[in-house]
């Protein structure tokens, strides 16, 4: 269980280095405000305002759900052996979806982003194509290798 979280939070941490990158490369957005736009979630326009504790708040929730993300693919693993066997590229599929369920379900759920729908089918630009490698590669993908080594474990 341990290289779950593990994989988890390596996960997470790819994400968030590239999202500080990224957003920094793109829109000149300080890595103090990605934390405050997770923190959002639960805050709303009010988590920009908040300084190093909402920052903080948003590291702790993006690293929560990461490990969330982690413990949900290992479950179902577990469960369905082949899911284990090929838990790298079954991985990037699951980065697909968590794409997906992150974009439709949860930000538009949370106070985030009250009053804007996400844009489907997306525009296909340079933030998809990095949102989606982000998932599938930087997440999806990492949570399948650490997977398939927790499962042999």
């Amino acid at each position: 269980m341990k290289i779950v979280v593990l994989g988890g939070l390596v996960a997470g941490l790819l994400d968030i280095v590239d999202a500080f990158l990224f957003w920094s490369w793109k829109a000149d957005v300080p890595p103090m405000r990605i934390g405050q736009s997770i923190a959002g979630g639960w805050m709303g326009e009010a988590a920009y305002r908040g300084g190093w504790g909402t920052f903080a708040l948003g590291m702790v929730s993006h690293f929560g759900i990461a490990v969330a993300m982690a413990l949900i693919f290992f479950a179902v693993a577990k469960l369905v052996p082949l899911i284990a066997r090929h838990a790298v590229v079954l991985g990037a599929v699951y980065g697909v979806a968590l794409y997906a369920v992150m974009t439709y379900v949860v930000v538009p759920m949370s106070i985030a982003t009250v009053g804007q729908t996400p844009r489907y089918p997306p525009n296909i630009d340079v933030v998809f194509l990095n949102a989606l490698f982000c998932h599938v590669v930087l997440v999806g993908m990492v949570i399948g290798v650490f997977t398939k080594r927790a499962v042999k474990a």
